[in-house]
């Protein structure tokens, strides 16, 4: 992605090719999706190409793909479920508690009085990092409470289509999960890109001026870099792989995994319109890529 201002100096290319390369592993799914379900419309290996996906779905940390319920036999959906989700809860929490450890051993061990909080960038960058590597599994899980789908031949009911269980029967596994999964669906899949599009929107200036930095081989310290080196600690996993005029491109990197595991889940029983509507999201986002790289 260049940048039609000639004032704007280039990241090296390097950078620049990660993006192209899947700026996380877990881009790796996504970016074979298109063969394997034009295989499947084909009916060419079918089987293999799910099995592939499965494969695949390790870059997305798949909890499934361990098959836990093998190991424990009891463990049900719904502590599956509730486990998968309280993941992102469990991280932040110790980091709250990895931050107060460091805090007061500065304070208290060391005697320090100044720079007590220094270590809370680095782990405001980690909170980040992981948020983006789990998003699209976690969106998938708060999606599969929301994806119901009749029997072939139907019955008249909905069922569950990760367990086969009725749809909206009071007490049952859907009406217990909806109201976590619609909490998660706002804090995790909704919240998330709206606390980076904040962030990102809020320090673009000093994004733009710390990757110019960046690009000349400097900014790595408050001296060369005097307004975004406390950016760059923080918030720079969220833009670095971009040049300084697409600060915000990890939002449309977001948007084709929601737009993906959206796709993969509300239209499994069309095979033919699920194609077409995969097919359109890369393509779009493909097209958006070579515009504006």
């Amino acid at each position: 992605m260049s940048s039609d201002n000639d004032h704007h100096a280039s990241v090296p290319e390097h950078q620049v090719l990660r993006e192209q390369e899947g700026s996380s592993a877990s881009t790796v799914e996504e970016r074979v999706i298109g063969a394997g379900l034009q295989a499947l419309d084909k009916n060419e290996g079918g089987a293999a190409v799910k099995e592939l996906f499965h494969m695949f779905s390790v870059f997305n940390l798949n909890l499934e793909i361990t098959a836990p319920e093998c190991s424990i036999p009891d463990l049900g959906y719904e502590l599956k479920w509730f486990f998968a989700e309280s993941l992102p809860l469990a991280a932040a929490t110790l980091f709250v508690a990895l931050y107060a450890f460091l805090y007061l051993r500065k304070r208290c061990f060391l005697g320090r009085k100044r720079n007590l909080h220094r270590h809370a960038s680095v782990l405001i960058a980690m909170l980040l990092v992981m948020f983006y590597y789990l998003y699209l599994y976690l969106t998938r899980t708060t999606l599969d409470v929301f994806n119901c789908a009749p029997t072939d031949p139907p019955d008249g009911k909905t069922y569950l289509e990760v367990v086969f269980e009725e749809c909206g029967v009071p007490g049952g596994l859907q009406m217990r999960l909806l109201p976590f999964a619609i909490i998660a669906l706002l804090v995790y899949t909704l919240g998330y890109p709206s606390t980076v599009a904040w962030v990102l929107y809020k320090n673009r200036e000093k994004i733009m001026e710390d990757q110019l930095l960046r690009a000349q081989g400097t900014g790595t310290d408050r001296l060369t870099n005097p307004r975004g080196y406390s950016v760059r600690k923080r918030y720079s996993k969220l833009y670095y792989h971009f040049q300084p005029d697409y600060w915000y491109w990890i939002l449309i990197v977001i948007a084709r995994k929601f737009f993906i595991a959206f796709t993969s889940l509300m239209f499994n029983k069309n095979p033919a319109f699920q194609l077409s509507i995969a097919l359109l999201v890369m393509f779009a986002c493909y097209a958006a890529q070579v515009r504006c790289r």
